[in-house]
């Protein structure tokens, strides 16, 4: 009876401390995904590109096509990447005003048995793209989503 005494506040403190901490990468996450989605550069995509096609090299992508007359599209080779998973991207440049654009990484998985599962957009990759080509940016939200994960603690 003394054992349970004790141990039900334990439990019930070990559970809110767990769920505070799950609610705040919850925030955080949510955040920065939100700000890298809609993330625009103050460059036009002439100037980006180049870095983009770098980029996707550096992660070990090799480029498969590239429309040229369409816009600036790239789609990469497949990777294999954890295991049996095969991924690749499919990368679209934006223009959205005179100066400004977006880029978009959608990527595509592959298990070696399975057909290609839907793309999804990679906003991992577009923040590591985003922290290569504007750092302060990068570290700008990076500060707030910490912001936003303490908030959700309480």
């Amino acid at each position: 009876m003394k054992l349970m005494s004790v141990a039900a506040p334990l439990l019930l403190t070990l559970s809110l401390t767990g769920c505070a901490a799950m609610r705040a990468a919850q925030a955080r996450t949510e955040y920065t995904s939100g700000e890298v989605m809609q993330h625009v550069y103050d460059k036009d995509l002439q100037q980006i590109w180049p870095e983009v096609r770098s980029f996707l090299f550096e992660q070990g992508y090799q480029v498969k096509s590239v429309s040229g007359d369409a816009g600036y599209n790239v789609e990469t080779e497949w990777k294999q990447t954890v295991g049996t998973v095969l991924t690749r991207y499919l990368v679209q440049g934006i223009a959205v005003d005179d100066g400004k654009c977006r880029v978009n990484f959608m990527k595509v998985e592959k298990r070696a048995t399975f057909n290609p599962e839907a793309p999804e957009r990679d906003w991992e990759m577009e923040f590591k793209l985003l922290d290569r080509l504007d750092p302060a940016r990068s570290q700008e939200i990076q500060k707030e989503a910490q912001a936003k994960g303490e908030a959700a603690r309480s």
